[in-house]
């Protein structure tokens, strides 16, 4: 028998607020440079995945904060992989927006490989139980406090 997952308190306060509108910006946005009829423009795609990198980020920020996540547990830490995508993300911008070619070259795209085996690793962590996802959650935010068994 597994324990039940405690309830969360939850706090929505202007800091939440603008976290949140800074996530809605970020995907608009990020729509905007990924859609651009005109042509595939190799620097207004690099700016549009780091956008959402960066939302996804920002939002498991807002779950967080705000304690939603303890509702919606089967979304927690899903942005981790994210993170290793901003540094080569931005290294190809860069790189794309002072190379007089239109493309990157296949070999560039390899900084992207942390990403990706840090993905595939997480799997392991998003197939867990909801305990597992809470105690994750609690270690991180709120660590004095109990965890909760749980049954392999």
């Amino acid at each position: 028998m597994q324990n039940s997952i405690p309830t969360i308190t939850h706090r929505l306060d202007i800091f939440a607020i603008i976290i949140f509108l800074g996530v809605i910006q970020g995907i608009i946005l990020s729509y905007f440079f990924l859609s651009r009829k005109k042509g595939p423009v190799v620097s207004n795609r690099l700016f549009g995945l780091i956008l959402i990198a960066l939302s996804a980020i920002s939002f498991e920020i807002f779950l967080c904060y705000t304690g939603y996540v303890g509702k919606l547990l089967f979304l927690a830490d899903f942005s981790e992989p994210f993170n290793f995508t901003l540094g080569p993300l931005f290294y190809l911008y860069v790189l794309s927006k002072v190379s007089d070619k239109k493309s990157l070259r296949f070999r560039q795209y390899f900084h992207l490989l942390p990403f990706v085996l840090y993905a595939l690793y997480s799997i392991l962590f998003f197939i867990q139980g909801q305990a597992e996802k809470y105690n994750a959650y609690i270690s991180a935010y709120y660590p004095n406090e109990p965890h909760l068994q749980s049954i392999r």
